[in-house]
């Protein structure tokens, strides 16, 4: 059984939980996070696992999981512990790898027995994003395509117009309504 720990009796103002605070050379933890989880200690203040969150319910009023969800086993159950954790009108932010980033394609042709990406599980498109974060009882309030902070779009991708095939990662930013 997983301890639970009570961390909204000790901090009287709205708390931000990053999950998968991250462990890499290039992924830079949320300034703005007060807990930073992960399952290694890496740059984390606090080691857990996403599955099971060893926090009581609405213990948080934002919880934000950049790059993460591809590395989990059962997503829907993270983002299910994500909702129990979240306060009422509480918002995840959430990205993931665009599968549709037309990079992706140049990369799988010019290495064609490379099909996976490392430590990638899952892969979506948006709309099976959308799905899966509807089924964990969230309301979608944004959801766009994006760049990341450490990945610079080429100059061909300046020139089109479309977001899904020239933006590296998708986001969507979650209410919780009830």
């Amino acid at each position: 059984m997983v301890e639970t720990y009570e961390v909204t009796r000790m901090i009287k103002r709205p708390l931000t939980l990053d999950v998968g605070c991250g462990y890499a050379e290039h992924h830079v933890p949320s300034k703005k996070a007060d807990i930073k989880l992960d399952l290694v200690k890496g740059k984390a203040n606090f080691i857990a696992d996403a599955h099971h969150l060893p926090f009581r319910p609405e213990s948080f009023s934002k919880v934000m999981m950049y790059e993460v969800i591809e590395h989990l086993e059962n997503p829907k159950q993270a983002l299910s512990e994500i909702h129990r954790v979240l306060k009422k009108e509480g918002i995840l932010e959430l990205t993931t790898p665009n599968i549709m980033f037309i990079g992706n394609y140049f990369w799988w042709i010019l290495n064609p027995k490379k099909t996976e990406i490392k430590d990638h599980i899952y892969a979506w498109r948006m709309s099976e994003l959308r799905n899966l974060i509807e089924l964990a009882r969230l309301k979608i309030t944004l959801a766009s395509f994006v760049d990341s902070h450490y990945w610079r779009p080429a100059r061909f991708a300046r020139i089109f117009i479309f977001p899904r095939l020239t933006k590296h990662h998708l986001f969507i930013q979650a209410l919780k309504t009830a």
